[in-house]
């Protein structure tokens, strides 16, 4: 009887010593942005949860992993983000707010194993699963936005609502000590459908409104003014230029104005905010922080490609923002964009004979997109 009782006793502690390993058998793998992570332990799922050594996938994150022995903690930082989790506890702290944990970090092979999915999602990546490849699947807010901009141009059909504030306030010579402000307020309808595109936007400032219809069509690019502020009225419409939507990444005076996006992007911090419903579709929510970009760099490159409205080089004009963040809707399963939120604080300060004028602008928007099968209706009057 005494081997017997011995035999399940070793039976018993046998499987507990080596059930993550029959775990890790399951062959659960990890992707981050499409590529397979390389674990020298692999990930295993315990109480319906997937647990990966947390090390790894920080670091690819951009996060410093430090380890206190004595207290059995673990603490990842990130420019501001400090995340602190403890051995065998579901405590957890995220920038000093204490929170839990479903399954408790635990260290195997001298490795700390964390639930995938929290610790993801706390470091600023959205989580889902393949089932296909069995395996999790995690995205960075860069890449979620990078594949949405490409399937946005890949399958560019879609209508459009923008609504944006501004708000201009000018002090300097000969203005009142409080400046001058001016609020502008635009709308926009747009249409875009193969390779096609219909604009209606509307603007209104100092009670005058301005309505300008664009057109892009044939490889040609059409306007037309019904009202307009400061600005000569177009009779109909009429062509102001050439109209590729293809054209993305051409150099344009010898300046590649892809190359312009992906730096503003290199300078960005990237986030994900979580998930919610918008609509009836469940979307992730990243936000992108340019509130630290070069903005004297980029409207020298703008201007150096003949974009307008960049404002041209001039040499006693200066540009600061103090808050530039860009939220974005993204359908995870079809990369498709749905919604732009847009908040940006700019000062524009230009010296001269006349003096000094600073120009604070606060610019908030929000832009929605909708998929559709519909083609475009085409004004009559609108060449063909």
């Amino acid at each position: 009887m005494k081997r017997v009782w011995r035999f399940l006793l070793s039976l018993c502690l046998l499987i507990a010593l080596i059930s993550p390993v029959a775990a890790a058998e399951q062959n659960v793998k990890v992707l981050l942005d499409d590529v397979e992570v390389q674990f020298d332990q692999q990930p295993f799922v315990e109480s319906g949860r997937t647990l990966v050594p947390i090390r790894v996938l920080a670091e690819l994150l951009g996060f410093e992993v430090a380890w206190d022995e004595p207290e059995q903690k673990i603490t990842l930082t990130k420019g501001d983000t400090t995340i602190v989790l403890w051995v065998d506890s579901t405590k957890v702290l995220v920038n000093g707010k204490e929170g839990t944990i479903d399954v408790p970090a635990k260290v195997l092979g001298g490795r700390t194993f964390v639930p995938i999915r929290f610790i993801a999602e706390t470091l600023g990546t959205h989580v889902g699963w393949d089932n296909d490849k069995q395996a999790a699947v995690v995205t960075s807010g860069t890449r979620l936005t990078e594949k949405a901009m490409r399937q946005q141009q890949a399958a560019p059909n879609y209508k459009m609502t923008a609504d944006i504030a501004q708000v201009a306030t000018v002090t300097g010579e000969g203005l009142p000590p409080a400046g001058l402000t001016v609020p502008t307020e635009t709308h926009i309808d747009g249409h875009f459908f193969n390779n096609e595109m219909l604009l209606k936007v509307t603007t209104s400032a100092a009670g005058q409104q301005a309505v300008i219809d664009m057109a892009g069509l044939n490889g040609k690019l059409y306007q037309k003014a019904t009202t307009a502020v400061a600005l000569p009225v177009a009779q109909g419409w009429m062509q102001i230029a050439d109209y590729d939507p293809n054209d993305v990444g051409s150099m344009v005076n010898g300046v590649d104005v892809s190359r312009i996006d992906k730096d503003l992007m290199n300078q960005a911090a990237v986030t994900v905010l979580g998930t919610e419903d918008l609509d009836g579709t469940s979307v992730v929510k990243v936000k992108v922080d340019l509130s630290k970009l070069d903005m004297q760099s980029l409207i020298d490159q703008l201007s150096k490609a003949g974009v307008t409205g960049a404002g041209g080089q001039a040499p006693n004009t200066t540009y600061t923002i103090n808050n530039y963040v860009l939220t974005y809707w993204i359908d995870p399963v079809t990369s498709v964009l749905r919604k732009v939120d847009m908040a940006m604080d700019l000062v524009i300060v230009t010296s001269g004979a006349q003096g000094t004028q600073t120009v604070a602008l606060t610019i908030t928007g929000a832009v929605k997109y909708q998929p559709t099968s519909d083609p475009i209706a085409w004004p009559t009057d609108l060449p063909r």
